[in-house]
């Protein structure tokens, strides 16, 4: 009886530590060519365009539904600050913001939910 029960408790630890690792989005995968981060169940890509930045929103590889969030979007470079709203194109936020190789970017969204989100980029 006690064999039984130290093998039931060893199985349960080795599921408690395998589950969290299936769980999880894994790591973030840049798609479309951008910086990419896993967090809050979702992929965050932050693109940098000519005149402007775009963050794809992703939750298990597909378009996450972005239509009724709300950004801004936090540049800091060469010891000035400035913030810009980012607004909803399509399965995309986007701002007019151009983002130099030294950058340090902040993305502060809220979902549908109100649900506050904070990004980090340095680029």
């Amino acid at each position: 009886m006690k064999l039984t029960n130290i093998l039931l408790i060893f199985t349960a630890i080795a599921l408690l530590l395998i589950a969290p690792n299936a769980l999880s989005h894994g790591e973030a995968k840049a798609q479309f060519g951008g910086m990419a981060v896993a967090k809050y169940d979702y992929n965050f890509e932050l693109v940098r365009n000519a005149d402007s930045v775009t963050l794809y929103v992703t939750d298990h590889d597909e378009p996450a539904d972005v239509s009724n969030w709300q950004g801004e979007i936090t540049l800091l470079a060469a010891g000035k600050k400035s913030a810009v709203a980012m607004t909803v194109q399509a399965d995309q936020l986007q701002a007019p913001l151009q983002i130099a190789d030294s950058g340090k970017v902040v993305v502060s969204l809220k979902d549908e939910n109100g649900k506050p989100m904070t990004l980090r980029f340095s680029f």
